[in-house]
Protein backbone atom coordinates (compact mmCIF):
# COMPACT_ATOMS: atom_id res chain seq x y z
CA UNK A 1 0.00 0.00 0.00
CA UNK A 2 0.85 3.24 -0.95
CA UNK A 3 1.80 6.39 1.84
CA UNK A 4 -0.22 9.22 0.84
CA UNK A 5 1.65 12.23 -0.52
CA UNK A 6 0.72 15.71 -1.85
CA UNK A 7 0.66 16.85 -5.64
CA UNK A 8 3.51 18.99 -5.11
CA UNK A 9 5.70 16.01 -4.00
CA UNK A 10 4.69 13.53 -6.69
CA UNK A 11 5.40 16.43 -9.89
CA UNK A 12 8.32 16.88 -7.86
CA UNK A 13 9.52 13.15 -7.77
CA UNK A 14 7.79 13.43 -11.53
CA UNK A 15 10.28 15.72 -12.51
CA UNK A 16 13.35 14.48 -10.97
CA UNK A 17 12.29 10.54 -12.77
CA UNK A 18 11.83 12.62 -16.13
CA UNK A 19 15.27 14.24 -15.72
CA UNK A 20 16.85 10.80 -15.05
CA UNK A 21 15.53 9.88 -18.55
CA UNK A 22 15.58 12.55 -20.62
CA UNK A 23 19.15 14.34 -19.31
CA UNK A 24 18.84 18.21 -19.81
CA UNK A 25 15.22 18.08 -20.03
CA UNK A 26 14.29 21.68 -20.10
CA UNK A 27 11.62 23.70 -21.33
CA UNK A 28 8.13 22.78 -22.90
CA UNK A 29 8.44 19.50 -25.24
CA UNK A 30 6.97 20.00 -29.12
CA UNK A 31 6.30 17.37 -31.65
CA UNK A 32 7.71 18.66 -35.08
CA UNK A 33 6.38 17.44 -38.29
CA UNK A 34 8.67 17.42 -41.02
CA UNK A 35 7.17 18.02 -44.84
CA UNK A 36 10.13 18.09 -47.20
CA UNK A 37 10.04 20.14 -50.10
CA UNK A 38 11.99 18.52 -53.37
CA UNK A 39 15.18 20.73 -53.88
CA UNK A 40 14.27 23.25 -50.93
CA UNK A 41 15.01 23.11 -47.05
CA UNK A 42 12.95 21.52 -45.08
CA UNK A 43 9.83 22.88 -43.22
CA UNK A 44 9.53 22.16 -39.59
CA UNK A 45 6.07 23.02 -38.15
CA UNK A 46 4.61 21.99 -34.54
CA UNK A 47 1.56 19.75 -34.53
CA UNK A 48 0.84 20.10 -30.68
CA UNK A 49 2.70 21.97 -27.97
CA UNK A 50 2.42 20.14 -24.36
CA UNK A 51 2.41 22.56 -21.28
CA UNK A 52 3.13 20.31 -18.94
CA UNK A 53 1.25 19.65 -15.61
CA UNK A 54 -1.92 17.50 -16.09
CA UNK A 55 -1.51 18.15 -19.47
CA UNK A 56 1.82 15.96 -19.81
CA UNK A 57 5.40 16.27 -20.30
CA UNK A 58 8.46 14.03 -21.62
CA UNK A 59 5.84 12.55 -24.60
CA UNK A 60 7.70 9.52 -26.32
CA UNK A 61 7.73 8.24 -30.14
CA UNK A 62 4.13 8.58 -32.02
CA UNK A 63 2.55 5.63 -34.43
CA UNK A 64 0.31 6.69 -37.27
CA UNK A 65 -3.00 4.90 -37.91
CA UNK A 66 -4.77 4.44 -41.10
CA UNK A 67 -6.62 8.31 -41.27
CA UNK A 68 -3.71 10.18 -39.95
CA UNK A 69 -4.05 10.21 -36.41
CA UNK A 70 -0.74 10.24 -34.02
CA UNK A 71 -1.00 8.33 -30.97
CA UNK A 72 1.77 8.41 -28.17
CA UNK A 73 2.24 8.75 -24.47
CA UNK A 74 3.77 11.20 -22.07
CA UNK A 75 6.06 10.24 -18.98
CA UNK A 76 4.35 12.65 -16.55
CA UNK A 77 1.34 14.24 -16.80
CA UNK A 78 -2.88 14.05 -16.13
CA UNK A 79 -4.87 14.10 -12.81
CA UNK A 80 -2.50 11.52 -10.97
CA UNK A 81 0.90 13.00 -12.56
CA UNK A 82 1.88 9.43 -13.63
CA UNK A 83 2.09 9.89 -17.22
CA UNK A 84 -0.96 9.70 -19.90
CA UNK A 85 -1.80 8.12 -23.10
CA UNK A 86 -2.81 10.44 -25.83
CA UNK A 87 -4.40 11.19 -29.48
CA UNK A 88 -3.62 14.06 -31.62
CA UNK A 89 -5.97 14.05 -34.75
CA UNK A 90 -5.17 15.07 -38.71
CA UNK A 91 -6.11 18.55 -37.28
CA UNK A 92 -3.76 19.05 -34.76
CA UNK A 93 -6.26 18.96 -31.78
CA UNK A 94 -5.32 16.66 -28.83
CA UNK A 95 -7.27 13.98 -27.08
CA UNK A 96 -5.77 12.42 -23.70
CA UNK A 97 -7.51 8.76 -23.98
CA UNK A 98 -6.14 7.59 -20.48
CA UNK A 99 -4.71 8.68 -17.35
CA UNK A 100 -2.21 6.18 -15.25
CA UNK A 101 -3.03 6.33 -11.43
CA UNK A 102 0.16 4.48 -10.51
CA UNK A 103 -0.10 1.23 -8.57
CA UNK A 104 -2.07 -1.58 -10.30
CA UNK A 105 -2.47 0.44 -13.50
CA UNK A 106 1.45 1.53 -13.82
CA UNK A 107 3.13 4.64 -14.28
CA UNK A 108 5.15 6.27 -16.41
CA UNK A 109 4.85 4.78 -19.84
CA UNK A 110 7.91 4.57 -22.03
CA UNK A 111 8.73 3.46 -25.37
CA UNK A 112 6.12 3.32 -28.39
CA UNK A 113 2.91 1.97 -28.72
CA UNK A 114 1.46 -0.78 -30.53
CA UNK A 115 -1.99 -0.63 -32.57
CA UNK A 116 -3.78 -3.61 -33.33
CA UNK A 117 -6.15 -4.63 -36.18
CA UNK A 118 -9.32 -3.84 -34.07
CA UNK A 119 -8.08 -0.55 -32.98
CA UNK A 120 -6.70 -1.53 -29.22
CA UNK A 121 -3.48 0.37 -27.87
CA UNK A 122 -0.48 -1.37 -25.88
CA UNK A 123 2.39 -0.24 -24.19
CA UNK A 124 4.22 -0.42 -21.34
CA UNK A 125 5.43 1.28 -18.28
CA UNK A 126 8.32 2.06 -16.37
CA UNK A 127 6.67 1.23 -12.82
Amino acid sequence: MRTPITLEERYRQQWHRMASHFSACLGILVFLAVFPSPGAAQTFSALYEFQGNSDGGGPSGVIRDSAGNLYGTTVTGGIAVYGTVFKLDTSGKKTTLYEFQGGADGEQPHGNLVLDANGNLFGTTEY
